[in-house]
């Protein structure tokens, strides 16, 4: 082996290993409004997929370490101390950890340096996050203005761009837990993802399609967009994913459409399965946005008449939806303008 092609291949592989996430059953009466009675009356049978644990507490390094292992055994690190993305503020969390966790093992990886790109509407929790990586954040007046000013600055001082929004190896690193929600729920018959880079879904979604095309029973995709002109922080509207290049779209059925609110009171109905003694969902706006979306998809399927189409041999609809995050990046106000209050 070369000295090169060894230098990069002792580089990846200190990468850290991720657990596949917990799935965890949501008891339908948690659900706010007459969502547990529809859920009940349809046999339906809400699972979380917790995505957010791990280290970091939040599911952006499955992307993240995909993409900085596949960089790395191109050699893209060689020439600069820095790598730069637009982001939410998760990714770039991610991106610092990883590195972080690379020079721990060996410091003498060169990339020392993390730009993160991010809205000035970032939370300021998540701002407090990205600085106790290390990270001084460069602000952008929108999703959309990141995108062109992390271009711009990598191509202006050298810096190794990332390109989350357009990169494939976002899409792959997250195979892997397609493939464990395959295994772990084989009679699974709708699966909802949020949509912040396209990553997540773009790969989840094709495995799933792949792993359960056996099953007797037809598989529900939804991918969950913002709604036009809202906000809800980790996410997007279709607006501010038009840039990015993801095949999100191709793999799902539906795509529907969830705002601030409806996300905030979904992730906090999630949080009362801790009072009845067993597992909860710790969920943020980014998990109840998913599950919202995701039951709107389904109560189309019944006032269509097709739901039962998605049933397993149990008769149930096993639905899945994607936690990517805990709530504790969010700003409390916004959970307390909709009669939320953190305990």
């Amino acid at each position: 082996m070369s000295l090169e092609l060894d230098e990069v291949v002792r580089y990846a592989k200190l990468i850290p290993t991720l657990e596949l996430p917990p799935i965890l059953p949501i008891d339908a009466e948690v659900l706010p409004g007459k969502w547990g009675d529809f859920c009940r009356q349809h046999s339906i049978r809400p699972h979380a997929v917790l995505a957010y644990e791990n280290k970091l507490r939040q599911m952006k390094v499955w992307g993240a370490a995909q993409i900085l292992r596949s960089g790395i055994l191109e050699g893209l690190y060689r020439h600069t101390d820095t790598v730069i993305d637009s982001t939410s503020g998760n990714f770039g969390e991610a991106v610092a950890w990883i590195l972080t966790e690379i020079r721990r093992q060996d410091p003498t990886f060169p990339i020392t340096s993390v730009k993160a790109v991010v809205p000035r509407s970032t939370p300021s929790a998540k701002l407090d996050r990205l600085a106790s990586r290390g990270i001084d954040p460069v602000f952008a007046e929108d999703s959309l203005d990141a995108m062109k000013v992390a271009a711009r600055l990598a191509e202006l001082n050298g810096w190794w761009y990332l390109r989350q929004y357009w990169n494939l190896q976002n899409t792959a690193g997250y195979e892997p837990i397609g493939e464990h929600i395959a295994r772990t729920l084989p009679g699974l018959g709708a699966m909802a993802c949020g949509i912040g880079s396209g990553g997540s879904c773009s790969g989840i979604m094709p495995v799933l399609k792949k792993q359960l095309v056996g099953q007797s029973h037809r598989l529900q995709r939804v991918a969950v967009v913002v709604e036009v002109g809202g906000f809800v922080d980790g996410v997007r509207t279709e607006l501010g994913l038009e840039p990015g290049s993801l095949p999100w779209r191709r793999c799902v059925e539906d795509v529907r459409y969830v705002g601030e609110s409806d996300s905030l009171k979904f992730s906090a109905a999630l949080w009362r399965q801790k009072e009845n003694g067993g597992a909860w969902c710790e969920g943020g706006p980014s998990t109840g946005f998913a599950l919202a979306g995701g039951l709107l998809s389904l109560v189309a399927l019944e006032t269509m008449e097709k739901l039962d189409a998605f049933r397993n041999a149990a008769g149930d609809v096993e639905f899945a939806f994607l936690s990517p995050d805990t709530r504790a990046p969010y700003e409390e106000s916004k959970y307390e303008k909709n009669g939320i209050y953190f305990n």
